[in-house]
């Protein structure tokens, strides 16, 4: 009986520490911590270009479609349009736009990058 209680009390130790493991390296972790500290991070699975990105800078929560020119070839990303979380709260300048704009590139060299309507009227002033 002892054996048992003590391989259920090992199992129970070993469970806990994987999913504190699991959640300290989950990026969505790193996410929200960057948007608390006010940091740029890009959340972005390169390998799939059908899902969409999430990056955060100065506070602000982005999110960005890629649209393909071929359907599986991730390097084939067209264009990119970039909205706000929460565009009442998007109080950027044009340099943030710019800065934003500009470390898309770095992943995404061949991309076009729009903005939705509100962060549009910041960009064309």
């Amino acid at each position: 009986m002892a054996l048992i209680l003590q391989i259920a009390i090992l199992f129970t130790i070993i469970f806990f520490l994987y999913k504190g493991i699991k959640r300290f390296l989950n990026p969505m972790r790193k996410l929200h911590s960057c948007q608390k500290h006010k940091q740029f991070f890009l959340l972005d699975e390169r390998h799939n270009a059908r899902k969409n990105f999430s990056l955060t800078y100065k506070g602000l929560l982005f999110e960005g479609e890629k649209y393909l020119r071929k359907k599986n070839d991730p390097e084939s990303v067209s264009s990119i349009l970039i909205s706000a979380a929460s565009p009442d709260d998007a109080n950027v300048t044009r340099e943030d736009l710019l800065y934003i704009e500009e470390q898309i590139k770095r992943h995404y060299p061949e991309a076009e990058v729009d903005w939705e309507e509100p962060l549009q009227g910041h960009f064309f002033k």
